[in-house]
């Protein structure tokens, strides 16, 4: 499975399946992580395959809708390609729900709350969002049945540092929790 990301700006990048983490209790990030960002995002479960895809039949090549979040180690983003491609590739990095919202399904707004405060919130209409993401990342990324599409909502912003120490972070539609996740940096 791909993760294959339009980012807020326009760009087509992709992070590893290793760095999707699914609900867990915390996560330990690494002891060189000495700040995080975040950016929200919507996902697209891909249904078929495909390349090049034009805009107008971008709906045909995705099926369900999830949210999620990822994280990035802002002391590694420096400027260079390197920097923010390192930052991408950390391990349980990428919070994502599984896709289960069908397109015609009223998702209720998207909430994130950082320690119960909310931090973003999100409630346009997502399927032309999406088809972009999913017309624009097939010019440069082949897309297999499986893989999730994602794009970001807003560009990355402040999560918490080290000094911090901890946060809980919580993705909400309407009432519904999608996912949950300490964030420990000792």
């Amino acid at each position: 499975m791909n993760i294959i990301i339009r980012t807020y700006s326009g760009r087509t990048v992709t992070r590893p399946d290793t760095s999707w983490k699914c609900n867990d209790d915390a996560s330990y990030l690494p002891e060189f992580v000495n700040s995080v960002s975040y950016t929200p995002v919507v996902i697209a479960r891909v249904c078929k395959a495909g390349r090049s895809v034009a805009l107008k039949f971008a709906g045909r090549y995705w099926d369900k809708i999830g949210y999620g979040v990822l994280l990035y180690a802002e002391n590694l983003i420096d400027g260079s390609d390197e920097g923010y491609a390192s930052a991408s590739c950390l391990d349980h990095s990428s919070f994502l729900s599984l896709p289960d919202f069908g397109k015609d399904e009223d998702q209720g707004e998207f909430r994130l709350l950082k320690d119960g405060r909310e931090i973003f919130r999100f409630a346009e209409d997502l399927v032309p969002i999406l088809d972009k993401a999913v017309s624009e990342t097939s010019l440069s990324c082949y897309l297999r049945t499986g893989d999730f599409v994602i794009a970001e909502l807003a560009p990355r912003s402040a999560l918490t540092e080290k000094a911090d120490g901890r946060c809980t972070v919580e993705a909400v539609t309407g009432q519904s929790s999608l996912l949950s996740f300490k964030l420990v940096l000792d």
